[in-house]
């Protein structure tokens, strides 16, 4: 065989073994290939106009490529509603969130990929993003009052604050972050609202009543009876706070004996005990009675 053959005979053998070995190989010399990496699916999600979606977890994986490694993107079929700009990623090694934030005043719907990529294969996960519409103040504070009533007060919150983001000068609604902060023990933001819906005009007996709730909840017995002391003062008839909780009279008699009590003055206490239970009785002069008071 000439020279010239045999090296051209080589030179084929080479290429075929650079090729076999480019695939790679197990320790079984089987032929691997490159995997594409994955992504856990996502449900569709709808959300209000002006609002944010929570970080929304998932999870990403490779067998070749580091979580770590990999590359995260975010498309989006309707950048009027929201842009791949507005679509922001949290997380790290494999565990991952995405949170999206549609443009202000819109409403409608996108279908967003999140694509996963090692740079040489690609993984991607959809869904779609329904925003509603922008509602009244009423509405808004009406979808959050029946959330609130079913003690679904995340929800109650979020459309309090869209509400407030209507109307800012409505007492109304700052007694309403208050409760739904309350209920969600929010304590110093429920203190906030519950203080500016007394510096609104007309504020209701629920803004007063649920401020001596939130105050006593923070201690600050004395402030807590101010408040008590002008509700008391003003009120016309019976105050009752249904809305699921049932709130009534007898509530604001015995948070009265609950900051008197903690205050020390155990009389006081004893006869907003009374004024629940006319037949209740201790002896606050005596630790046995004062205990009995307190239960």
């Amino acid at each position: 065989m000439g020279l010239e053959k045999k090296m051209k005979k080589l030179l084929v053998l080479a290429l075929i073994i650079i090729s076999f070995t480019s695939c790679g190989s197990d320790s079984s010399g089987n032929e691997t290939k490159n995997a594409a990496p994955t992504i856990s699916a996502f449900t569709n999600i709808e959300i209000d106009a002006n609002t944010s979606t929570s970080a929304i977890s998932f999870t990403i994986g490779d067998n070749e490529t580091e979580a770590s490694a990999l590359q995260l993107t975010a498309l989006s079929d309707n950048e009027a509603l929201i842009s791949s700009s507005e679509i922001s990623f949290g997380g790290s090694g494999a565990e991952r969130t995405v949170t999206l934030s549609p443009k202000a005043d819109q409403s409608g719907s996108a279908k967003i990929g999140i694509k996963v990529s090692d740079g040489a294969k690609e993984g991607i996960s959809s869904f779609t993003l329904s925003v509603r519409p922008v509602l009244s103040f009423a509405e808004y504070l009406s979808e959050g009052t029946s959330a609130f009533d079913t003690g679904d007060f995340a929800t109650a919150l979020s459309k309090f604050n869209l509400a407030k983001n209507q109307n800012s000068d409505s007492s109304s609604v700052y007694h309403w972050l208050g409760w739904a902060n309350f209920k969600l023990d929010n304590l110093a933001d429920a203190k906030s609202a519950f203080a500016t819906a007394l510096t609104k005009a007309n504020p209701s007996e629920d803004a007063y009543a649920g401020f001596s709730f939130v105050l006593n909840a923070q201690k600050e017995y004395e402030n807590s009876n101010t408040n008590l002391n002008i509700l008391f003062a003003d009120l016309d008839s019976d105050w009752v706070f249904a809305h699921g909780l049932n709130l009534g009279m007898d509530h604001l008699r015995l948070l009265y004996a609950q900051n008197y009590f903690a205050l020390g003055d155990f009389s006081q206490s004893l006869s907003w005990v009374q004024a629940v239970d006319s037949g209740f009785s201790a002896n606050v002069n005596t630790s046995e009675g004062v205990g009995r008071a307190h239960v």
